[in-house]
């Protein structure tokens, strides 16, 4: 064997050997995944057999962090709805031109202007209160137990 073929193989054994952890790696990724799929399955059991209240999960972080498509991650599983920024609703979400996801204007999307006439005899109450019954109502609605909400 010649020296470059000697190299040659040398180096395709170092290849090889540093691709191993890689795979090993999105191996464990999987596990882990699927992992906290169970865990959070699970505890959705749980937390839904204690009570009918809406649970709320809060994602906060800076524009352009993420949060949008975790919330939209989180709203896949069955039993989450991802209302997107629900801050200053309904004034600031349904405003004449923008589009509901269903593709419908806001304004007329049943499903929103179900949940904003729920608001309606809650006009003075306090910011918490109105929280409430917009998720609350949000549940109601989707006849799902999570909520996940954008900041």
């Amino acid at each position: 064997m010649s020296d470059l073929e000697a190299e040659a193989t040398q180096h395709n054994r170092m290849r090889s050997r540093q691709q191993q952890p890689v795979r090993r790696a999105t191996v464990a990724a999987f596990d882990v995944s699927s992992s906290i799929t169970r865990n959070i399955n699970k505890r959705v059991q749980i937390m839904t057999a204690e009570t009918s209240r809406p649970k709320v999960i809060l994602l906060a972080g800076f524009p352009n962090s993420g949060t949008t498509i975790a919330s939209y991650i989180l709203g896949q599983h069955p039993n989450i709805f991802a209302t997107g920024e629900l801050y200053g609703f309904p004034a600031r979400q349904l405003k004449p031109l923008k589009v509901c996801s269903c593709g419908a204007l806001a304004v007329a999307c049943p499903f929103w202007t179900d949940v904003a006439a729920a608001l309606m005899p809650l006009a003075d109450a306090s910011a918490a209160v109105r929280a409430q019954a917009v998720y609350a109502s949000v549940c109601r609605h989707s006849g799902r137990p999570f909520i996940v909400d954008v900041a």
